[in-house]
């Protein structure tokens, strides 16, 4: 792990199920898992 100096990856992760949301003003919202981010918790 000492020698691991950059850890690229995408926004959503691999949880995401690419959905959207639209809001009342015509708006998108990107849905995303929550538990994408534990991923990064445990590699950490």
């Amino acid at each position: 792990m000492k020698n691991i100096r950059l850890f690229l990856t995408d926004v959503d992760g691999c949880m995401t199920d690419g959905g959207m949301y639209y809001g009342n003003d015509g708006a998108e919202h990107k849905r995303f898992c929550v538990y994408d981010g534990m991923g990064m918790m445990l590699f950490a």
